[in-house]
């Protein structure tokens, strides 16, 4: 399996948890995790991943929002 850098941003426990089993039974071991559009966006800019997959209502902010930020960002 390659080894993409996958940031997952959730904000439900029980998603995340259940994201985190899809992931490793298809093989991806560096998934890391974000629970708020803030803490999402330090992790990316720290580190930019290769693919994000956002949830849309987070506690901070939306993740329209979110993603409207980092794709301003010369990541």
């Amino acid at each position: 399996m390659p080894n993409y850098r996958i940031l997952v941003v959730e904000d439900e426990p029980a998603w995340a948890e259940l994201l985190k089993a899809w992931f490793d039974i298809a093989g991806y071991k560096n998934v890391e995790y974000a629970d708020t559009g803030t803490k999402a966006i330090e992790m990316a800019v720290q580190v930019p991943p290769d693919c994000i997959l956002m949830d849309l209502v987070l506690p901070d902010q939306s993740g329209l929002e979110v993603c409207q930020k980092l794709r301003a960002m010369p990541l």
